[in-house]
């Protein structure tokens, strides 16, 4: 699939003014406001699949849902779902079948993985596996994603996700939320971790547009893409 056809790929982050996303034994995530959650389900509301790591569904078990009414109601209205499908990354393919994800009947989940994966006995969730390669393809998942209709990608991380849809070069928009707290730490997580980008892929950004709410600011990006 040619870049000009492929799905839409945005990430959506927040960071602390250091370029922190948590702290270095992990906890402290929770650092953004009732507003930063009002914006980023109106950036989810856009998704058509949101794509997560294991890692992170296991560690905050979130809900992934779009939770305006306004929202869910407008998605319906254009004849899409309420709320966008969600995929998991997991190499071990090895997912707790307590998880929120797989109680909810609000989405089907996609676990992409090279590992054996059957849905979790109980599970009220649509639940398929995807075969990727490990490391994955993310190249040839998206082009898997957009024949099954996924058009507008949104990526929740963490940095290791986010880092290989950097590196795949198909990173399009960034929305980032800018927020007042220091948490230090030279091992803490950042929104785009792992070996570091080189310089071929690094990602050279134009700024689209820039709003202040509170002490936060939030900040959405385009992705300048050079020809491969």
């Amino acid at each position: 699939m040619s870049d000009r056809n492929r799905s839409t790929v945005f990430c959506n982050y927040a960071v602390t003014l250091d370029g922190k996303i948590a702290a270095a034994d992990r906890s402290g995530a929770g650092f953004s406001s009732r507003e930063d959650r009002r914006r980023m389900d109106a950036v989810r509301a856009r998704a058509d699949l949101i794509v997560a790591g294991a890692e992170t569904v296991r560690r905050d078990d979130p809900p992934f849902h779009v939770r305006d009414a306004a929202l869910t109601a407008a998605r319906e209205a254009a004849g899409r779902s309420a709320t966008p499908d969600l995929c998991v990354l997991s190499r071990s393919g090895r997912l707790n079948p307590e998880l929120k994800i797989f109680r909810q009947t609000r989405y089907r989940i996609l676990v992409a993985t090279p590992a054996s994966f059957t849905a979790p006995p109980g599970a009220r969730a649509e639940v398929a596996r995807l075969p990727v390669t490990e490391p994955p393809d993310i190249r040839r998942l998206l082009t898997e994603l957009a024949a099954r209709g996924y058009r507008e990608i949104l990526v929740e991380g963490g940095g290791r996700v986010n880092a290989l849809f950097f590196e795949a070069g198909v990173v399009d928009e960034v929305y980032l939320t800018l927020c007042p707290v220091v948490l230090g730490g030279a091992a803490a997580p950042t929104p785009v971790d792992g070996a570091g980008l080189p310089e071929a892929v690094r990602a050279r950004c134009v700024l689209r547009s820039v709003d202040r709410a509170g002490n936060e600011l939030f900040l959405h990006y385009r992705v300048k893409h050079t020809p491969r």
